[in-house]
């Protein structure tokens, strides 16, 4: 009796946990179930979205979309000759075969699913596909929009490029988020910051498939949809600034940044040597990958912020600002230069090796005495200065719209302590006020420290996306009402209007009288700092940074600008800043404002 009452309890049990099963399956997750059933029973096939194109802040077009031939594997109508189909097209197109038939197996349950085989075909190779069509079983022809670069290497950098999804971003990240194998992404810059937005929703024609993943028969469409283009994306950067700053950088290695100061705009920003990124939109060859990866100029590296360096004597704009602003310094005092400076056993030298004589803080900033830069160091502290250097932005990320940025570094006593495991030397404090030592920037980072002397003392957050510009019901017309990028506010620097005046006036004197000189130009009146940095690893580094604003009292072009910018140049290793840096910002200056 006892034995039957626990069998029955058992199957009781047992049938309970079968319907609560049933309740979940059934009324819980019903919904979700039905979906998935219904994704199994139906094949979209896919009919790619363009990606939205990128215009600079005139509306010049710089990224658009072509048609291009793309060569797919469709399993079901290729059936047994696969491994046919696949040698046949290598033989004409050089393709990874392996990596194909990888493809075929994981996808075995979707056989109608196309696979890319090869994208960007000439034409040469399409019409042999078409005419020999028995030698290629189950390969079709298919007309998409590909990535096109019409300016070339123009914004390499800054635009990045599109390249097939690789197999662990799609099954590490992004399979939730609808992309499949064979999708192109962006990879780096704009590109890939934008790629929300300008990724488009592809379309395509559903029908339904049976177990096996073949059509039904007799075949049913259950509907089309129509692919929707990517949101537009409109720059700050001026296609005519960003052409002159390329140009004057060719054969060089080196950055340019050119700025609004009163916004944080970016108005061009070029680093050299740079790449098409044309090259990017089909697969490239390994050999050749890593020939470019290997090159010693790295043209893949966006030296405007992916590189810091030391920043040299440019980074005394700080040094004098915090001295006057901490009452550390009298204007008109005066420390004689005689070409060295001795502080115990060791003796410091001044670039000019005969001496400045008598310096006073003008004389001082315009000819670039390190000997008086030596003495407000001493007096500020490295405390002090390395507070002076974080407002102004250095040492942090700029927070600019494209990935990969670095923070650089400004040193100080707890971080040589910590990451030097050394205690600071007065050494340490003479480097650290002309700019050498441990101290590095990028060029984008001294463009925001001359902003801020300039604006009123607001550092800004660099901005280099205006405004994502999406389409409506008319898929050819642009509407505005977008996601629009405001300037942005960072923090704000409290400058008393004498230091500021003062700085103006020093940096002014660099340009007519000081080590600037040949940033002098008729076009423009320029302010400005020159830089040459020491470079342990080989030749110096040359900078040239400038606040200019145009001379209204001579004709420009009609497209000329007539507001102020600010210039940083940059050449790697390319010794003197007076010599090399501050005739390129002139030639730059005078394409904005003069034309050419």
């Amino acid at each position: 009796m006892i034995r039957r009452w626990f069998f029955l309890l058992f199957v009781v049990c047992v049938f309970s946990i079968f319907l609560a099963r049933l309740f979940f399956l059934q009324i819980i997750r019903g919904d979700f179930y039905y979906r998935k059933s219904e994704n199994n029973r139906i094949q979209l096939i896919k009919n790619i979205a363009p990606r939205g194109r990128i215009y600079d802040c005139k509306g010049e077009l710089l990224v658009d979309n072509r048609p291009s031939f793309c060569a797919y594997l469709v399993p079901w109508l290729a059936r047994n000759k696969i491994d046919e189909a696949v040698e046949h097209f290598e033989r004409i197109y050089k393709i990874d075969v392996q990596e194909i038939k990888r493809r075929v197996k994981r996808q075995r349950f979707r056989p109608f699913q196309p696979i890319p085989l090869a994208q960007d075909l000439p034409p040469v190779v399409v019409s042999r596909i078409l005419e020999s069509g028995n030698e290629f079983p189950g390969i079709i022809i298919e007309t998409i929009p590909s990535r096109c670069y019409p300016n070339h290497s123009l914004c390499a950098h800054l635009l990045g490029y599109v390249q097939e999804i690789s197999e662990k971003d799609l099954r590490e990240k992004l399979k939730d988020e609808g992309y499949e194998y064979g999708d192109q992404i962006g990879q780096v810059g704009i590109e890939r910051f934008c790629e929300p937005f300008l990724k488009g929703i592809d379309g395509g024609t559903k029908i339904e498939i049976d177990v096996r993943g073949r059509p039904a028969h007799p075949p049913r469409i259950l509907g089309e949809r129509e692919p929707i283009i990517g949101a537009d994306v409109l720059l700050t950067i001026d296609k005519k600034i960003q052409e002159a700053c390329e140009f004057a950088l060719l054969g060089k290695r080196g950055a340019i940044v050119v700025t609004d100061p009163f916004n944080g705009d970016i108005l061009g920003m070029a680093s050299s040597p740079d790449f098409d990124p044309n090259m990017f939109t089909h697969p490239i060859p390994s050999r050749k990958w890593q020939k470019i990866v290997n090159s010693p100029g790295h043209p893949m590296l966006n030296r405007t912020v992916q590189a810091t360096y030391p920043p040299g004597s440019v980074f005394k704009i700080v040094v004098a600002v915090a001295a006057l602003e901490e009452g550390k310094i009298d204007p008109q005092e005066v420390f004689n230069c005689e070409g060295v400076h001795r502080a115990g056993t060791r003796v410091y030298r001044c670039w000019n090796r005969t001496g400045h004589g008598l310096v006073n803080f003008t004389r001082g900033v315009a000819e670039s005495c390190d000997i008086y830069f030596y003495h407000l160091g001493v007096r500020l502290g490295p405390e002090i200065i390395e507070k002076y250097a974080r407002l102004f932005g250095l040492g942090v990320r700029s927070g600019i719209d494209i990935p990969g940025e670095r923070s650089g570094v400004v040193p100080g006593p707890d971080w040589k302590k910590k990451v030097k495991k050394e205690r600071w030397f007065l050494g340490d404090t003479f480097n650290f006020s002309i700019g050498q030592g441990y101290l590095l920037a990028t060029p984008l980072q001294m463009a925001n420290v001359v902003n801020v002397i300039f604006n009123g003392g607001k550092l800004y957050k660099p901005r280099l996306i205006q405004e994502i510009l999406f389409r409506g019901a008319d898929t050819t017309m642009l509407h505005r009402g977008g996601k629009k990028f405001v300037p942005q506010l960072i923090s704000e620097i409290n400058l008393n209007p004498a230091t500021v005046n003062l700085m103006k006036m020093a940096l002014r004197l660099v340009v007519t009288k000081g080590t600037g000189t040949l940033a002098n130009i008729l076009e423009a009146e320029v302010m400005g700092k020159t830089g040459t940095a020491q470079n342990p690893g080989g030749e110096d580094h040359a900078w040239f940074v400038c606040f200019a604003q145009p001379n209204m009292s001579i004709p420009h072009a009609v497209d000329s600008r007539a507001t102020p910018v600010t210039i940083v140049v940059f050449v790697e290793n390319g010794g003197s800043g007076s010599t090399v840096a501050s005739p390129i910002a002139a030639q730059v200056l005078r394409s904005i404002f003069y034309g050419p």
